[in-house]
Formats: structure tokens, C-alpha cells, sequence
């Protein structure tokens, strides 16, 4: 799978029309995905047959990854909330 964004740290570089690009790619990848883990539970062609899991596995692939996505955001942000707070409250150096 190609992809046309830069990720530098935490930080994705890329233009709008180039996440919508890659947002059919993931839903295809879930999708994909999806088929062949409910047909490894249930049985082969089972998915087919039930195309509200396949719905429901990629809605629960795209939330869990999203909450982590945020969950890490919340963190990083902390940690720089932190590191400024110790930098002003620390006296300069020398003193």
C-alpha cells in the first residue's frame, strides 16, 4: 500500500484530498479485514451472509483506533503541559 503523506513524530503532513485518499484506503483495509476474521470465527462466507458485522467491525476498528489516537494526543499534550510548568517554576540557573 502506497501512501503520499509524510508522518515526521507525531505530526502527519499531507493535504486534505490526500486523507480522503487514504480514508477509502483504510475503510477497504477494515473491510478486507473484516471478512476474514468473521469468516474465521463463523465459518467461510459467513460475512457475506451478515453484512451488519462487517459494518459493525469496521465501525468498532475505526473507534478504537480514533479513542487511541486521541488518548495518545491527551498524553503528549500533558507532557508538554508539565515540561513548560517545571521550566517556569524551576529558579534560573546560577542562583
Amino acid at each position: 500500500m502506497s501512501r503520499d503523506y509524510m508522518i515526521d513524530g507525531d505530526r502527519v503532513e499531507a493535504g486534505t484530498s490526500t486523507l480522503m485518499r487514504q480514508a477509502q484506503m483504510t475503510a477497504h483495509d477494515y473491510m478486507a479485514q473484516a471478512r476474514h476474521d468473521i469468516d474465521e470465527v463463523f465459518g467461510e462466507r459467513y460475512a457475506i451472509s451478515h453484512p451488519e458485522l462487517i459494518a459493525a467491525y469496521m465501525q468498532t476498528a475505526a473507534l478504537d483506533f480514533g479513542a487511541a489516537v486521541i488518548a495518545r494526543a491527551i498524553q503528549q499534550l500533558g507532557d508538554r503541559v508539565e515540561s513548560f510548568a517545571e521550566a517556569i517554576t524551576e529558579p534560573p540557573a546560577g542562583r
